[in-house]
């Protein structure tokens, strides 16, 4: 049997991100949610935490001691092998080491590389038979910083490319240049 598309990738807003969310948690959905920088992490945890449950919502991010850090990245794995729905919203520290499959993938733009990752955390499994595509849904960063504004660029014409038509895409994504 051959392999169907693993991704339907669209570009959008943080508004479009918010509303994907929610309906992606009201149909039992999990959520890896990625944001370039601790503080909107930390600000989609809390919006979330009002407007879904905060039972619902971890927080994952590179400013934990060690210590924590270390417990939350098991928590997240363990719950997201056993909790529906789910939503984790982190920073670029998501990207190594975690091995999770989330349903529905939301981040800021970032460098090529970081989104391959980032997409690497979302529908693991193969998808064979029309199978639902786990989905990605790619926004525009307030400030580019960690990056350069050039890195986001590309960024943004990868997510481009991969959401044109109709945004269905294999396992095997290929870096532009």
């Amino acid at each position: 049997e051959s392999e169907s598309p693993r991704y339907k990738v669209r570009l959008g807003t943080q508004a479009d991100a918010f509303r994907l969310v929610e309906a992606a948690v009201a149909a039992g959905k999990r959520v890896l949610w990625v944001c370039n920088q601790v503080g909107g992490c930390q600000n989609k945890v809390d919006s979330l935490g009002r407007t879904i449950s905060p039972e619902r919502v971890l927080c994952y991010h590179s400013r934990f001691r060690l210590l924590d850090r270390k417990r939350r990245h098991e928590e997240a794995i363990r719950r997201f092998r056993v909790e529906r729905p789910l939503v984790l919203a982190s920073t670029q520290v998501c990207e190594m080491s975690l091995n999770l499959d989330a349903d529905l993938l939301v981040s800021e733009l970032a460098p090529v590389p970081a989104l391959i990752q980032r997409m690497g955390r979302c529908c693991r499994r193969k998808i064979t038979g029309g199978g639902e595509p786990g989905e990605g849904l790619f926004y525009p960063p307030q400030n580019p910083h960690p990056y350069e504004q050039a890195e986001l660029d590309q960024g943004l014409a990868f997510a481009r490319d991969l959401s044109r038509g109709s945004g269905a895409c294999s396992a095997t994504i290929r870096s532009p240049g």
